[in-house]
């Protein structure tokens, strides 16, 4: 038959030790006890605080909408579209979006600051190998985009 096992606790004198520990405690963590200092400062003088407070306050009401919010048909959407543009995002050569992006830039400052071009301008410009090849990118995603939205598009 098994035999009963006495734990007998050691007790400390839990005033004298605590005491002990929050003596030492600035010296040993001064560097983080300062971080927390100038973190609460900050939090103070950027009103973050209040805001905290304010929402401790209301309490379940935050709460409630928050989660009411974030249940919707509509954020569900939204989250599902951010997901899926973040995932073409990734699909796009960096390098070549800061070409074009560093090209675009100066363009768009020169057409501000001057006269719209002529018609015949306009033209001759239409047949250069550049604009077809933009226009032929563009057309390429337009019809992408066409056979997305048409009728045999199929749903996810």
């Amino acid at each position: 038959m098994a035999k009963a096992v006495t734990v007998l606790p050691v007790i400390k004198p839990a005033k004298e030790e605590t005491e002990r520990k929050l003596e030492a405690a600035p010296l040993q963590h001064a560097e983080a006890l300062l971080d927390a200092y100038r973190t609460l400062q900050t939090l103070h003088d950027t009103h973050t605080l209040e805001v905290v407070r304010g929402l401790l306050g209301a309490g379940d009401q935050v709460l409630t909408e928050v989660v009411s919010v974030a249940t919707s048909p509509q954020s569900t959407r939204a989250i599902r579209n951010l997901l899926i543009l973040t995932n073409l995002l990734g699909t796009v050569d960096p390098d070549a979006l800061h070409r074009i992006t560093s090209t675009v830039t100066p363009v768009l400052t020169e057409t501000q600051a001057s006269e719209p071009p002529s018609l015949f301008a306009m033209v001759k410009r239409l047949f250069s190998a550049d604009v077809r090849r933009a226009m032929g990118t563009g057309l390429s995603v337009l019809e992408a985009v066409g056979r997305a939205l048409g009728p045999g598009a199929t749903k996810k």
